[in-house]
């Protein structure tokens, strides 16, 4: 998941509330053209355009009404399954990648042409499981690709060929970032956590980093990652349903922030969800129970942010 300029938090009610202030949010649904009230994944294109991933088709809005594509558009140039699991942009290549849970499908925002790209059986370079659950495009622009089933494969699209990329207890990839010096991270949960993924110069893969998540006052390991993230310090941060963790980096080991104060704690429940850093500086965060706003994002742990949730 790239990093972006800008701030965009879609939700079903019209404001939150907080103890300090109001935010107030412009409110659109299916009433408004949107295909499915469930949105999944928000990316904004170079001109503009957001795109919006939902259980039922893709959504373009030019701020002021939604053009929706799905598999029941007239034609044979359509989405082949409507139900998004993944996006992610190419801007230099006007192309959007689109996960869904049958197969991977490429679609080119100037000729407005799907290509789908689905396993084939007896071809080992071929995509080896139809149901893709994260997709993210290198520096190299290269398109790594996280499945439910069989792990991370790197896609070359000049050669139509996929290669596993083999990590031990990695089979339902849920994230794949890249950070600033070009380390590829790799999430998944259960029999595996955090891969992080370095590379040289040219791309080729020099070494594997795997990393487990400990969960405070559990015998249990590696929770369900729904984010990893650098901050504008390089600290690298995962959001878990188990709570918010950061690498030590002087002991090359993930800590658990964890928020001591029990009231907070059953506020803001333990699903840290999304990030993202505002023009000001300030860190937005999503929680089970809310929008958080901080300074830093270890500040959470010990209650320094503004809170708002929905009344």
């Amino acid at each position: 998941m790239k990093q972006n300029s800008f701030i965009l938090v879609f939700i079903l009610f019209s404001f939150l509330h907080s103890n300090s202030q109001n935010i107030k949010f412009d409110h659109y649904n299916d009433n408004n053209g949107l295909s499915h009230n469930s949105v999944r994944h928000i990316v904004q294109d170079k001109k503009g355009f957001l795109w919006f991933g939902t259980y039922s088709g893709l959504n373009r809005f030019d701020g002021y009404q939604f053009k929706t594509y799905s598999s029941s558009s007239i034609g044979e140039n359509k989405l082949y399954n409507d139900d998004i699991t993944a996006l992610e942009l190419d801007n230099a290549n006007n192309n959007l990648w689109i996960g869904t849970r049958k197969g991977l499908t490429l679609f080119n925002i100037e000729t407005h042409t799907f290509t789908t790209f689905l396993p084939k059986k007896n071809n080992p370079n071929s995509l080896q499981d139809e149901e893709i659950r994260s997709i993210y495009v290198d520096k190299f622009k290269r398109v790594w690709v996280g499945t439910k089933t069989k792990g991370v494969y790197l896609f070359f699209l000049k050669e139509n060929r996929f290669e596993k990329i083999p990590i031990k207890g990695f089979h339902y990839v849920k994230e794949i970032f890249e950070d600033k010096e070009g380390n590829i991270w790799v999430g998944s949960y259960e029999t595996g956590s955090v891969a992080k993924i370095i590379l040289n110069s040219s791309g080729t893969i020099v070494k594997m980093n795997n990393y487990t998540l400990s969960i405070p006052n559990s015998n249990t390991k590696n929770p369900y990652i729904n984010f990893i993230y650098e901050d504008a310090k390089s600290n690298i941060f995962v959001g878990t349903r188990q709570g918010l963790y950061k690498l030590d980096k002087s002991k090359n080991t993930f800590v658990n922030l964890y928020i001591a104060n029990d009231e907070i704690r059953g506020n803001l429940g333990p699903y840290f969800l999304s990030v993202a850093q505002a023009p000001d500086g300030k860190y937005w965060v999503g929680t089970l129970g809310g929008l958080i706003v901080c300074n830093q994002l270890e500040d959470i742990a010990i209650g320094n942010y503004k809170w708002y949730y929905s009344i």
